[in-house]
C-alpha cells in the first residue's frame, strides 16, 4: 500500500485513544480477561506510534542520501587499528 493511499484510508478511519476500562468492572472479570484488556491497550497504544511515525514527514528520498552498507562496515574494521587504507 502506498503512503497516499494509506492517508485516504486514514481519513475513512480514525485511531482513536482506548476508553479507559471501569475499574470496578474490571474487578469483575476473570484474570484471563483482565490480561487481555491489558494487552489490547497496550497494543492500541504500539499502534498509534506506528501510525504517528509512518504519517509525520519525513524527507523525500532523493533527499537523502543512500546509505552505502559495505563503506560503514569496512570504517568499522578500520576503526580500531587506525588504518588509512585496507
Amino acid at each position: 500500500m502506498s503512503l497516499s493511499q494509506a492517508n485516504k484510508e486514514k481519513t475513512r478511519s480514525s485511531c482513536r485513544p482506548p476508553t479507559p476500562t471501569n475499574a470496578n468492572n474490571l474487578e469483575l472479570l476473570p484474570s484471563s480477561l483482565r490480561g487481555l484488556d491489558r494487552a489490547s491497550q497496550t497494543l492500541q497504544t504500539k499502534v498509534r506510534r506506528l501510525d504517528a511515525t509512518i504519517t509525520t514527514a519525513s524527507p523525500r528520498p532523493q533527499d537523502r542520501r543512500p546509505v552505502i552498507t559495505w563503506k560503514r562496515q569496512l570504517g568499522l574494521l578500520k576503526a580500531p587499528f587506525g588504518a588509512e587504507s585496507v
